[in-house]
C-alpha cells in the first residue's frame, strides 16, 4: 500500500512537466547537511548546508553553495526561521566566468502528517536574491511538499518531493511568474544513529521565453548529520 501510494504520487508529479523541446543537461548534486539544536530546551534549531553541483554533463563544478539556517522550534511539527545563502555559479555573464549570489531567506517547515508508514512534510521559502555583478534584485517564493514512506523502524524507505518556484517581481534577467519545478524520487538510507544518506533522481524543468526550455537530469546525493 505504501509503495503504491509512492508510485502514484511519482507518476502524477512527473506527468505535470510540460513535454516541450528543452535544452537538457546531466548533473550530479552533492549536498551535506549538519543539523542540531543549539540550546538545552531544543527551541533553537541550526542547519548548516554545503552543496557542490557538477553540471555541463557532469564535467565542471558549475555551482558551489553555502547556506546556514537558524530557526525557532515552535513544537515538534512547526519550525520558523531564516538564513543566508552564498552561491558561486559558473556563467558567461561574469567577467571571470562566475557570478556571485547573496540570498537572504525566510523559511517555514511544517509536518502535515506523521503516521507509521507515511510522513508528509512541507517547506516554504521566501528568498531575496542579489548578485555581486548583476543589478537585478529578485524576490522568489518556493514551496516543497515531501512524502516519506518508512519501511523499517530506522526510517529506511522511499522519498518523493515536488517543489515549484515563482518569481514575485520582474527583473531584466528574471521575469515574474512561474520559474521552475523540481521533482525528486529517492531513497532514505540510515547509515547510523546520526547519519542518513538520500540518493535519488531529480528532474528540473524551467520554461524560458524566446529560447529552448531547460531540463536538468540530476543525480542528487544528500548526506544528513544529526548532532
Amino acid at each position: 500500500m505504501r509503495l503504491s501510494l509512492f508510485l502514484t504520487a511519482l507518476v502524477a508529479a512527473f506527468s505535470a512537466c510540460p513535454a516541450h523541446a528543452a535544452n537538457e543537461d546531466a548533473a550530479i548534486w552533492n549536498a551535506q547537511f549538519v543539523k542540531f539544536h543549539a540550546d538545552k530546551n531544543k527551541e533553537v534549531f541550526v542547519r548548516l548546508e554545503s552543496q557542490q553541483r557538477i553540471t555541463n554533463d557532469v564535467t565542471t563544478l558549475g555551482q558551489f553553495i553555502l547556506r546556514p539556517y537558524v530557526a525557532y522550534q515552535v513544537n515538534d511539527n512547526l519550525q520558523i526561521g531564516g538564513g543566508y545563502a552564498y552561491f558561486r555559479s559558473q556563467s558567461d555573464a561574469g567577467e571571470n566566468g562566475f557570478i556571485f549570489e547573496h540570498r537572504a531567506y525566510a523559511e517555514v517547515n511544517y509536518r502535515v502528517l506523521d503516521r507509521p508508514g507515511i510522513k508528509i512534510d512541507t517547506r516554504s521559502r521566501l528568498e531575496s536574491r542579489q548578485w555581486a555583478n548583476i543589478g537585478d534584485h529578485s524576490i522568489r517564493a518556493r514551496s516543497m511538499i515531501q512524502i516519506t514512506l518508512p519501511m523499517a523502524e530506522n526510517g529506511f524507505g522511499p522519498v518523493f518531493f515536488v517543489e515549484p518556484f515563482f518569481n514575485l517581481n520582474d527583473q531584466p534577467n528574471f521575469s515574474g511568474g512561474f520559474e521552475q519545478i523540481r521533482n525528486f524520487a529517492g531513497l532514505l538510507i540510515p547509515v547510523s544513529k546520526h547519519v542518513d544518506i538520500m540518493p535519488g533522481y531529480m528532474n528540473l524543468y524551467a520554461p524560458r521565453e524566446g529560447r529552448e526550455d531547460r531540463m536538468d537530469h540530476v543525480l542528487w546525493i544528500k548526506t544528513f548529520v544529526k548532532l
